[in-house]
């Protein structure tokens, strides 16, 4: 997969992050009502991919290792920015698909939410821990995890349920079965796209033999800033879409968004969703 765009994205995606950070940071310190408290998570997803976002921005620009800061030893970290590309798209269709999705209702988002919540509890009571103090914390949350579950049992939702899908979330699996892809459908992306994109990522992820490849044949300096570009369009696109999904679930951060003339015109430039004959332009 390589890029055909033939400008530097940066400038852009500079100015979207700005407008990201602006957008989020606008619900600093604002109190969420009682019945709202699960809508916490959603600023947390928030700054979890501004993180990652800014990382891919960074490594655009080069890595210097410390220590060997002549000019000689610059790299593009390729690799690293795919890595990042991957999680930031995964934390995007998670943060949709648990509070944007308008084809499931309240009570089931605040479900998927609350699977979500236990999965945490559940993966570090699989830690193999040594020290007492550990011993005991993983004791307490012990408990803490049997009190989610059970209302998570108790939950309308859960009770409305197949049998498989119960096992599912007794185990915290907040996605109940559906793959990246699925999300990625619920959220408006061509399918079989996605697929192409996530795959390719995966590669570089856990180290496939593609990105072994790449990684290889990238011997200069203007190929890892080309074998970085691809990711650089789609932490853009995730930006797009992410900011739009945002301020609908909190509409007073809207006019955070379009108060920026040129921030909102490129949100609504890279709202890509690869159904429409204008991402060949961006993609190949």
């Amino acid at each position: 997969m390589n890029s055909t765009a033939d400008f530097d994205v940066r400038p852009e995606y500079t100015k979207l992050i700005t407008v990201f950070y602006a957008t989020i940071d606008s619900k600093r310190g604002t109190k969420l009502p009682e019945n709202d408290k699960w809508l916490f998570d959603a600023e947390t997803l928030a700054v979890k991919l501004y993180y990652h976002l800014s990382s891919i921005l960074h490594l655009s620009y080069g890595t210097i290792v410390p220590g060997r800061e002549d000019h000689t030893n610059t790299f593009f970290d390729h690799a690293s920015i795919n890595v990042l590309a991957r999680v930031a798209l995964e934390t995007y269709l998670t943060f949709f698909f648990i509070y944007c999705d308008s084809s499931s209702g309240i009570a089931e988002r605040k479900f998927r939410h609350s699977v979500w919540k236990l999965s945490a509890p559940t993966d570090r009571q699989g830690f193999n821990v040594v020290s007492e103090a550990a011993v005991q914390a993983l004791a307490v949350e012990k408990q803490y995890m049997e009190n989610m579950l059970r209302e998570i049992e108790g939950n309308p939702v859960f009770l409305a349920m197949k049998e498989t899908l119960r096992k599912r979330a007794r185990k915290g699996e907040w996605r109940l079965g559906k793959g990246w892809a699925d999300l990625a459908d619920i959220a408006g992306f061509a399918k079989q796209t996605f697929r192409t994109v996530y795959s390719y990522l995966c590669s570089y992820a856990h180290a496939g033999g593609l990105s072994g490849v790449q990684i290889g044949q990238a011997i200069t300096k203007a190929d890892q800033r080309r074998l970085s570009t691809v990711s650089l369009h789609l932490g853009l696109l995730v930006m797009s879409h992410f900011l739009f999904s945002y301020t609908a679930l909190f509409p007073e951060t809207r006019r955070i968004l379009e108060g920026d003339d040129e921030g909102y015109a490129l949100a609504n430039k890279w709202f890509i969703t690869w159904k429409e004959e204008g991402f060949k332009k961006t993609f190949s």
